[in-house]
């Protein structure tokens, strides 16, 4: 594998991810941002997804062009999870298109339950998971911020807000954590259209 990204999920529903590196990062926020992706439908399905052919696949077609523009050729992703609680998912990614083995399953889903057991000393007080993973990103809570202040604003529902701003974000060719935190500090404001626009606060008020 080339890196891996490990996500938490609140029981708000909020994900927490820590990347091994940047193409990480950019491919977690690009499931976040177009909604589609192997940790969404591993999260989902509470089991592994993994496609090995990314160029070619038909499953998950926007986030599969961004995901071989960034040079990722195969991607999986494993639920973290205990009985039928999901505490977050694993997700790793690699250059080269070529089909996973047995083996590097195995290994992988060795390396999800080890991460499962870290996760759950998190939750116990134990060593911070973030000391021995990296600093939190807690950008994805601007996000749920920011569609609640667009919701308002619109007079829409908050999945519709988080829609506009994901669409938004998407056109621009920006991260969804970027528009929000716009959103969020009161510089961007995205018009009541069908095309989801945006303007400058000031513009816009």
């Amino acid at each position: 594998m080339d890196g891996a990204s490990i996500a938490l999920v609140s029981r708000e529903g909020h994900r927490t991810p820590f990347p091994s590196n940047r193409t990480a990062a950019t491919l977690d926020d690009a499931e976040f941002t177009l909604g589609e992706g192997p940790s969404i439908d591993a999260l989902r399905e509470g089991r592994a997804v993994w496609d090995h052919d990314l160029a070619s696949t038909t499953r998950w077609p926007a986030f599969a062009a961004s995901a071989t523009a960034l040079g990722a050729g195969a991607v999986a992703a494993f639920p973290l999870r205990v009985g039928a609680a999901l505490l977050g998912v694993l997700s790793v990614y690699r250059s080269a298109s070529r089909p996973f083995g047995d083996s590097t399953v195995a290994d992988t889903t060795v390396v999800a339950d080890i991460v499962t057991g870290l996760a759950l000393s998190r939750q116990a007080g134990l060593p911070r998971f973030d000391e021995m993973f990296g600093p939190v990103r807690d950008l994805r809570a601007v996000v749920h911020h920011a569609s609640g202040m667009t919701a308002a604003q619109l007079g829409c529902g908050v999945d519709e807000a988080l829609a506009r701003i994901r669409a938004f974000a998407f056109a621009n060719n920006r991260t969804s954590e970027e528009v929000a935190t716009e959103i969020a500090s009161r510089r961007l404001r995205l018009d009541d259209d069908h095309g989801g626009g945006g303007a400058p606060a000031s513009e816009a008020s």
